[in-house]
């Protein structure tokens, strides 16, 4: 049975809505089923695999109380999904040294994931600012 190329890009737009939703709610069983063990995260110089992914998660939750991150635009072309989303918190001073703590913070970033065989490869962001 052939897939379509429509239908394997849909499937990697609902994975990948999976993983950011993971971040909101701090879920590791959809890091686990979602993300390949040796996928890299290019930010900050996290660890490699869905363990680096997990260690993320904790530190944005530590950090800021009510975390959560929001798909403001997506696009998606062929096993690549791009993300401009919006991570908002407040700040609990655990896990920020540069943020007052109880302050509401925001945050524009993008991320980007490339799909291997239903496992997401590659996942990276870049923080645009904090607010």
């Amino acid at each position: 049975m052939s897939v379509s190329r429509s239908s394997v890009q849909a499937d990697n737009i609902a994975a990948f809505r999976r993983i950011i939703d993971a971040f909101s709610t701090a879920d590791p069983d959809v890091i686990d089923e979602l993300l390949a063990p040796d996928c890299i995260e290019h930010q900050r110089g996290n660890n490699p695999g869905s363990e680096g992914a997990k260690e993320v998660i904790r530190f944005l939750h530590r950090g800021m109380s009510d975390f959560s991150l929001t798909i403001e635009d997506l696009v998606a072309d062929g096993d690549m999904v791009w993300t401009r989303n919006r991570a908002r918190g407040v700040n609990t001073g655990r896990s920020w040294a540069t943020r007052r703590p109880g302050r509401p913070s925001r945050s524009m970033s993008s991320t980007s994931g490339a799909s291997r065989m239903g496992s997401s490869s590659s996942t990276g962001a870049s923080r645009t600012s904090w607010a």
